[in-house]
């Protein structure tokens, strides 16, 4: 089910990678299950065991780069929260750093949750820092980003460009969970939601689905079940991030609302039902409740995949 018609198809970029990043990521689904680790550090939050004197950085890093070796291998993707590293200024921007190369060095695929969005001359900028593997300046890099398409696809186009040059992802916010969101995602004009219009204006830039989903997937909150079944009709071969499964309430047990016709098209990232536990809870313990954790969601997701 399509919301147009006809499309009039876009050429490719000149120097396009030779894996998309559709491809990397169902090769990962497909050998790790369907769960990506989500990072959202908070130093309130954060066990006493992996406090490092009140070094904001050290304590930070100690503590990312546990749950990255505790979840390895046993995720599709790891997405770290850039505003949880943001607010605590340059030193958590250079705990971020550190824990994307740790990431790197653990084979994970990198998800920044950034959610940018400008004009295309500050996007270029944006684009270079997190998806330009030829940045020296590579302290940001990652495979795939967030982003905000209320700026329009021109606006995207430094984003787009670098995605397919070097097999990286974008993640559109299409319809997200948080309450509020109703109010402008839902708007209805010319007989469509906005989040269809987006949808529709992305399939005509693109030509068609097949060549949409190797570089754009779409955030869809599983708060959202049955809005997430229909924007499903019209997108039955791209990635959703699909956030809000597990603290905000979300279910993944409607497997039409959420995994399409693929089962290795659908990620599901977890944060604090993951990583949140008692303060005093030692290191032992704490990696033990993350495998835990990361088991019993795991079992979940491979019943409703079947």
């Amino acid at each position: 089910m399509s919301l147009v018609k006809s499309y009039s198809s876009r050429p490719p970029t000149l120097q396009a990678a030779s894996s998309t990043f559709l491809t990397k990521i169902v090769n990962s689904i497909e050998k790790n299950g369907n769960i990506v680790l989500g990072i959202d550090p908070d130093l309130n939050r954060i066990p006493n065991c992996f406090n490092q004197s009140h070094r904001i950085e050290a304590t930070l890093e100690l503590y990312c780069r546990e749950l990255l070796t505790a979840a390895v291998e046993n995720v599709a993707a790891v997405k770290f929260q850039s505003a949880c590293f943001e607010q605590y200024g340059l030193l958590g921007m250079v705990a971020l750093s550190n824990c994307l190369s740790y990431a790197r060095q653990l084979n994970y695929i990198i998800i920044l949750d950034a959610k940018r969005g400008d004009i295309a001359e500050t996007n270029q900028c944006y684009a270079q820092a997190y998806l330009d593997d030829s940045n020296k300046a590579d302290s940001f890099l990652v495979d795939a980003i967030t982003v905000s398409p209320w700026l329009g696809n021109e606006a995207l186009q430094p984003f787009i460009n670098l995605a397919e040059q070097y097999g990286k992802g974008l993640f559109l916010v299409l319809r997200s969970s948080n309450p509020g969101s109703d109010s402008v995602q839902n708007f209805m004009g010319h007989n469509l939601k906005l989040s269809e219009y987006i949808i529709n204006c992305f399939l005509e830039f693109y030509g068609n689905e097949s060549a949409l989903s190797q570089v754009i997937g779409f955030v869809v909150g599983a708060t959202l079940p049955d809005e997430s079944e229909q924007l499903r009709r019209y997108l039955p071969e791209s990635i959703f991030l699909v956030p809000g499964m597990g603290a905000q309430g979300g279910q993944c047990n409607r497997k039409q609302a959420f995994w399409g016709k693929f089962s290795s098209r659908t990620l599901f990232p977890l944060s604090r039902s993951l990583t949140l536990m008692n303060k005093d809870v030692s290191r032992n313990e704490f990696n033990r409740v993350i495998a835990k954790r990361l088991s019993d969601y795991r079992e979940q997701l491979a019943e409703v995949r079947l």
